[in-house]
């Protein structure tokens, strides 16, 4: 899977392993969200977001849903910026379930 990272302040592409489990879960990462924003389930309409924390070491995997659909999903290394990320992400979420 094609994501963009997070690290030190910079985006940086790469690609990673998927998980079986989740289509768009990379290996390494916990199944169940660490945090999410609008309706992640799979019928739901609208932008979502959900977050996995890494299943060992620091990290998070960013995962933008619109419909049933993920859009560029984002690993994100460190806890303040993701959670400047997903603050700045919220209006849109809140906007696009109206």
């Amino acid at each position: 899977m094609h994501v963009w990272r997070y690290e030190l302040g910079t985006w940086v592409e790469e690609d990673v392993a998927l998980s079986e489990r989740h289509p768009f879960l990379p290996e390494g990462y916990d199944h169940s969200p660490f945090m999410t924003l609008g309706d992640t389930s799979p019928d739901s309409k609208g932008m979502s977001v959900a977050a996995h924390e890494a299943s060992e070491g620091s990290g998070y995997l960013v995962v933008v849903f619109a419909g049933e659909e993920a859009m560029d999903p984002m690993l994100v290394s460190d806890l303040p910026s993701l959670l400047d990320l997903l603050g700045k992400l919220a209006p849109i979420v809140s906007a696009s379930q109206t």
